[in-house]
């Protein structure tokens, strides 16, 4: 493959923005990747960008799973000992019966919440 702008120059890299293949006198070495020169660098620091702060968006999110199915699951346990309270206060009542099962509800299908498998990356183990 030779490089786009110097058709009998072989190329020695691809620019990460555009696609372009390259040759040393084209392209511009940047922290995470190749760039056309004064064409693409900020494009590709862009890039770069986007990159780290999704990274932080899935360590962000990988964090809200943990702390919804925590809240979850105690607001269930809630629902149930307030059910066993209204109970006590009314016996043929419905609403202790309503309120444990949404207790119970609530407190499963967060506790599934937390403990399901994780489908954001951590690209910190990488």
């Amino acid at each position: 493959m030779n490089c786009f702008n110097h058709k009998e120059i072989p190329a020695i890299g691809i620019c990460k923005s555009c696609g372009k293949s390259l040759c040393s006198e084209c392209l511009v070495e940047l922290e995470n990747g190749l760039a056309c020169k004064n064409s693409c660098e900020k494009r590709v620091q862009m890039i770069n960008l986007i990159i780290d702060s999704n990274s932080q968006a899935m360590n962000a999110a990988r964090n809200q799973i943990k702390t919804a199915g925590i809240s979850g699951v105690i607001v269930g346990i809630g629902f149930i000992i307030f059910a066993g309270f209204s109970y006590k206060e009314m016996p043929g009542s419905f609403l202790p019966y309503f309120l444990g099962t949404i207790g119970i509800i609530t407190g499963i299908s967060s506790a599934l919440h937390f403990t399901r498998k994780q489908t954001y990356p951590d690209l910190e183990k990488n």
